[in-house]
């Protein structure tokens, strides 16, 4: 019987010269088994194959019995995460069913622990790419501080089937050259702005200042209407916990009197999010502004800043408070990239079972209660 994990990742190079005593698909298979199961630490992997080497039987190999804690750690912490990353794109092509509109949620995240004095290096920075229809994390990669978020994003895009998608950024990736990336694969784009877009932030703020927020430009039906734009707008409501939140979306095609517009690859609007969020007798707003490669729809522009929220909540939020990333020590060689690889193969595995309306947590602990549930999450 043959798992996903086995077809494919059994074509990665093997990192030992020699002393191969246990098959390296069986250490990487019985590691993601620990990953599966909400266990990290090397000694706890260990522990937790051996009191299971019976069921790993019924898979693997094993001819030399469950690797020490030092095999597991070296093997892992040594295999290059070119090789990982490949298999790792394999299988999300495999498994990902291609949706025309798919917003594809790119954004960074600090591994915090994962700094290594002793070498020198600094903790880790990997920027993730989450596709908000099909629940997976298709790729990561790895910077060393968040400012090469900007070198990095284009290597990513490259990486990802993204045709017919709506690519996310938030404002450190808004960068002319990467929309001409995005366009380049027939995909569209929703980047947010900030100051750091210079004199386009301003245009956009300054135009949404006197058209919606203050109104002080009667003549924007008229503009509008003699350079045949539109301004679309709408508003969502939530209640829940105590609060309100509202929201306004703005969009707008009148984008030709932008005097860097022409660098843009693709600009066709500019958009503004109001939000407002009312906590008893307490309220607060904030404004956010976007350009887009995508049309005048309000609809869809909101379901791109939405969708968005996606890798923050369902994948960072996750790996800090579920899989406690930020609090893994493992940091030597390639130690901290490979399980911030496995974190997320297990977070797609475990998302694509929709059998059983449980939190991933609970998943975890499913998985290391129930072996049934374990082999399903595996083989299915």
């Amino acid at each position: 019987m043959t798992t996903k994990i086995e077809e494919y990742f059994g074509e990665i190079e093997d990192p030992r010269a020699d002393n191969k005593r246990h098959k390296l698909i069986d250490i990487i298979f019985m590691t993601i088994c620990a990953v599966l199961c909400g266990i990290e630490d090397w000694d706890e992997i260990a522990f937790y194959c051996q009191k299971r080497e019976k069921w790993f039987s019924n898979f693997l190999e094993l001819p030399h019995g469950v690797p020490s804690k030092d095999t597991f750690r070296r093997v892992i912490q040594r295999i290059r995460p070119e090789e990982f990353q490949k298999c790792f794109l394999k299988w999300v092509e495999a498994v990902r069913v291609m949706t025309k509109g798919e917003i594809v949620a790119i954004d960074g995240k600090r591994v915090k622990r994962s700094y290594n004095k002793v070498e020198g290096k600094a903790a880790i920075h990997l920027i993730s790419a989450w596709a908000s229809e099909n629940k997976l994390v298709l790729a990561q990669i790895k910077t060393e501080e968040k400012s090469n978020e900007i070198t990095a994003i284009p290597e990513l895009l490259r990486m990802i089937a993204i045709e017919g998608c709506i690519v996310t950024i938030d404002a450190m990736g808004t960068q002319k050259e990467i929309t001409k990336e995005i366009v380049g694969h027939n995909a569209d784009y929703v980047l947010a702005l900030k100051g750091n877009q210079g004199t386009l932030h301003d245009e956009v703020v300054e135009f949404f200042d006197k058209e919606v927020i203050n109104k002080s430009d009667k003549l924007l039906e008229q503009d509008l209407a003699k350079h045949g734009c539109i301004m679309d707008h709408l508003r969502t409501i939530d209640k829940g916990h105590g609060r309100i939140e509202i929201r306004d979306y703005y969009i707008t095609d009148y984008v030709s009197w932008l005097s860097q517009k022409d660098d843009w690859t693709k600009l066709q609007a500019i958009g503004m999010v109001k939000s407002e969020r009312i906590i008893g007798d307490e309220k607060s707003i904030e404004y956010r502004h976007f350009i887009a490669s995508i049309g005048p729809d309000a609809k869809e522009f909101e379901r791109a800043v939405r969708g968005h929220w996606g890798v923050e909540n369902k994948v960072h939020w996750v790996l800090d408070v579920t899989y406690n990333e930020d609090g893994s020590r493992i940091r030597k060689d390639y130690g901290a990239e490979n399980m911030a690889l496995l974190r997320r193969l297990t977070m797609n595995l475990l998302r694509k079972d929709d059998t059983k309306y449980m939190s991933l947590k609970k998943k975890r602990l499913n998985c290391m209660i129930d072996e049934e549930y374990l082999k399903y999450i595996l083989f299915e």
